[in-house]
């Protein structure tokens, strides 16, 4: 299931709220953790995302890593059950993948989380009610780590072995990535928020779209897809799903893709399931790609946010 629940867009419309953005800009930004190693753990991919075990002052949390919500967010019950400083008289109304109303959400500040052992930062958050994300993961989710944890991180997604590495920079991702072949990269640049992959092949068409680690689907085309070249045509309709988001369900009708899609040297057959979105999109952004496609590229996905890189690295010994 695609448990995709920030959109688009920030997550919460608190991001045009005056009071909200002031009381984020006033509190106290701790310095960066300490440079080390990389820290290299496991994630659980059993339901198509990147489920990771951390802790917050040392009671254990379960999180799942999105590079499509910013800033982050934490479930409010649990959030004030281990202290955490919310902002319960600024909400706002929140924002998300779903059909129904999303759950008011507030400022938060997350201090004292630690991955992998290491800790992190002090970042913004936002605190909410997570339990439609949790019902659909199959399993209380108590953190969504988004772009505000990312901020100051390289990160690399090795996908065939189910493992995260956090890296104090890009370039020590080197060694983990030597025996690797097949290999792309590009700047990182963003649109709502979304870091993107430029010239995705859809077909012979090519476009930009968002690279989504909190989708555990494939390609959702956006309606701004279908005026590319070929691409309607190559739509072969096979039923209707459900996907669960952060404001509830949402209907969508799900296709195949007769023709190739892929980036850079990296390639999947004609065949693959993609899920056609009411969402306009824009020239821009004509599609959100998520974890299906990239572990069935077995990719090593390195994302490096303080130096703006993508890369990914295939058929690797």
């Amino acid at each position: 299931m695609e448990t995709k629940w920030a959109t688009g867009r920030r997550l919460v419309a608190c991001a045009g709220s005056v009071a909200c953005m002031l009381w984020f800009a006033t509190q106290t930004i701790s310095a960066a953790p300490a440079g080390g190693g990389p820290v290299i753990l496991p994630f659980d991919f059993s339901h198509g995302e990147i489920g990771l075990q951390i802790s917050l002052n040392g009671t254990p949390l379960f999180a799942i890593l999105d590079t499509g919500v910013d800033p982050s967010a934490v479930d409010l019950a649990r959030a004030q059950a281990l202290g955490v400083k919310v902002d319960m008289g600024n909400g706002g109304e929140g924002s998300g993948f779903g059909e129904g109303k999303a759950p008011t959400v507030f400022p938060a500040r997350m201090a004292g989380l630690a991955v992998g052992g290491r800790m992190s930062r002090t970042f913004d958050a936002l605190a909410s009610d997570l339990s439609a994300v949790s019902v659909s993961y199959g399993r209380p989710i108590d953190v969504v780590l988004g772009a505000s944890f990312l901020a100051d991180k390289a990160v690399l997604i090795d996908y065939p072995a189910r493992t995260l590495t956090i890296l104090s920079r890009g370039a020590d991702a080197r060694p983990l990535t030597r025996s690797c072949r097949l290999r792309w990269s590009v700047p990182m640049r963003t649109t709502d928020h979304f870091p993107m992959i430029p010239a995705f092949r859809l077909g012979a068409a090519s476009a930009s779209v968002s690279l989504d680690t909190g989708s555990s689907g494939g390609v959702g085309l956006f309606q701004s897809a279908l005026a590319l070249p070929g691409v309607k045509a190559h739509l072969v309709q096979d039923g209707e799903t459900v996907r669960h988001g952060f404001s509830g369900v949402s209907h969508v009708k799900l296709y195949r893709f007769d023709a190739p899609i892929g980036l850079g040297p990296f390639e999947l057959p004609p065949g693959q399931s993609v899920l056609l979105r009411t969402e306009p999109g824009s020239e821009h952004r004509v599609a959100n790609v998520g974890n299906e496609v990239f572990a069935a590229m077995q990719l090593r996905l390195l994302m490096d946010y303080p130096n703006k890189r993508i890369a990914a690295f295939g058929s690797c010994s």
